[in-house]
């Protein structure tokens, strides 16, 4: 053992390094092989050494027939077994601990080496399929089917991505252990570490800004579709004679007109205001910002909401139409419903005046009986006042009648 103490020292304590991985796993191999050849050793040296003192220290049985080994004195000797053991003993806990610096230096060194790599791995992933996907596939479809199979495979390609990203976070998050660990160069890791996140940040930048597209051109074209159907039924349906027969059913199929008109409008307004924010994103985010004009999907985008403002205007002129023809109807049914209800104002007049007439006729045959129970009174009338005269002149008679005969009275009183 004591004779290998240097060898070792030397192995553990060489300075080189080996910068290669496979070197450097090939290192960490033969140092761990190293460990184990010192640790059999030193077992072997411990297992020895204490036999040896076992031995030493038991005492020889007095019936043995060599007296003289009985009685000798092996204390010294423990005593420089033990000086042994103890000197072999702090040989290994220092070649256990320079072993363990060296350990931990190829261990870091290796770290670095394999984080170099794998940043390296990510970046040329970026540069031969993240970028390049990116930079092939920059078409938005000029249709909606073919818009959902962009988005679709660009689904696919963020959980293939994804991975990436993944992998990438975890060195970014690695960084920091390497930088700390004293073996590696601070600044070498964190410049790569800059470098990776630097091209992560754009890369997944362009992956949403590529998703966020396709998304809104799906949207686009599948508003178009839902508002091209829906304006071909209103160009149908407006061109319709339908009229109401009431006055109620005409304002039922006002109302309907004006909701569907607001509503169409702004559904209208929504698709466009659409397809011109996704020309915006198209426009802001191109390549080639002074060519726009003659990309295929941004022309066809332009021509799509022109053919869109033109039926708008085109149903603009059926909507006037139809919404005149409701309000004359409208107007035709309100006069028609004031006519009925004049005509009907007629006929309660009219049976009014009759019933007035009927009870005129019984008043005036009333006032007639009255006239001619009035004459016949009248006629009595006089005829009592005349009995009432010839009563009165009677009366009169009778009461000078009465005096000339009181007179008589009185002068045949006299006489007498």
């Amino acid at each position: 053992y004591l004779a290998q103490v240097i060898g070792w020292r030397q192995a553990c304590e060489d300075p080189g390094i080996p910068n290669n991985i496979h070197e450097l796993e090939t290192s960490l191999q033969q140092h761990q092989s190293l460990i184990e050849a010192i640790s059999q050793s030193y077992a072997e040296v411990c297992q020895d050494g204490k036999q040896l003192l076992d031995t030493l220290q038991t005492p020889v049985s007095s019936s043995s027939m060599n007296s003289i080994t009985a009685k000798a004195d092996y204390s010294e000797a423990s005593g420089h077994v033990l000086d042994v053991v103890h000197e072999v003993l702090a040989h290994q806990r220092h070649l256990e601990q320079t072993w363990h610096t060296k350990k931990v230096k190829l261990h870091q060194r290796l770290g670095l080496r394999l984080f170099q790599q794998d940043v390296k791995q990510v970046i040329d992933w970026l540069d031969s399929h993240g970028d390049g996907f990116l930079k092939k596939n920059t078409t938005i479809g000029r249709s909606l089917q073919r818009g959902k199979a962009l988005q679709k495979s660009h689904e696919h390609f963020e959980t293939v991505a994804q991975n990436t990203v993944t992998n990438a976070d975890k060195l970014l998050a690695a960084a920091d252990e390497l930088a700390q660990t004293g073996e590696c160069d601070p600044e070498e890791i964190y410049r790569e570490a800059q470098e990776l996140e630097a091209r992560m940040a754009s890369f997944i930048t362009a992956l949403e800004r590529r998703r966020v597209t396709l998304d809104m051109t799906v949207f686009f074209y599948t508003h178009v579709h839902e508002l091209t159907c829906w304006l071909e039924e209103l160009q149908q349906e407006l061109q319709s004679s339908e009229i109401a027969d009431t006055v109620e059913g005409a304002e039922q199929l006002l109302g309907q007109f004006n909701q569907q008109r607001e509503t169409t409008i702004e559904a209208a307004i929504n698709t466009v205001s659409e397809g011109e924010n996704l020309l915006e994103q198209l426009r802001v985010f191109s390549t080639e910002p002074d060519r726009i004009n003659q990309n295929p999907d941004y022309t066809h985008i332009e021509g799509v909401l022109h053919q869109l403002n033109e039926s708008r205007s085109q149903l603009e002129e059926l909507w006037a139409a139809r919404k005149m023809k409701l309000d004359l109807c409208l107007q035709l049914r309100l006069f028609e419903r004031d006519s009925l209800e004049v005509n009907k104002m007629k006929l309660d007049l009219c049976l009014q005046l009759r019933l007035f007439e009927r009870d005129s006729l019984e008043v005036n045959k009333k006032k007639l009986d009255l006239c001619l129970q009035l004459r016949l009174f009248e006629r009595d009338s006089l005829e009592v006042n005349k009995m009432k005269l010839d009563l009165c002149l009677q009366l009169r008679l009778f009461e000078r009648d009465s005096l000339e005969v009181n007179k008589m009275k009185l002068d045949l009183c006299l006489q007498l």
